[in-house]
């Protein structure tokens, strides 16, 4: 069971670091992206507290954010947001990527 309660703790600290993201950045494909990574985390964490349950096995549905990434990075090349600190959201999102990367590899 710990394994279980690791887990979720850990969704709902990348659920509240993308949550925090989403507030520092005024470009709105930003927020998009890292509410919708937030939902994700969010979603992760209710399908993890079910398989502690012993619910069986969860499908897990994909995340509308794969289907509009494409779209989003698009408008956000085009709108060139000028950001405060683009190295803190660089660096935030290369955190997404690689926390998201280890994850994978945990489950």
């Amino acid at each position: 069971m710990f394994v279980f309660r690791m887990a979720m703790v850990l969704e709902l600290e990348f659920e509240s670091f993308y949550t925090q993201c989403a507030a520092e950045v005024e470009s709105e494909n930003l927020k998009k992206i890292f509410l919708q990574l937030a939902a994700d985390e969010r979603k992760h964490y209710q399908a993890i507290k079910e398989m502690k349950r012993d619910r069986g096995e969860l499908a897990m549905e994909d995340s509308p954010l794969l289907q509009n990434a494409e779209i989003l990075f698009a408008q956000l090349i085009r709108e060139k947001p000028v950001l405060d600190r683009p190295d803190k959201v660089v660096e935030a999102y290369r955190y997404a990527m690689g926390a998201e990367a280890d994850s994978t590899r945990l489950y």
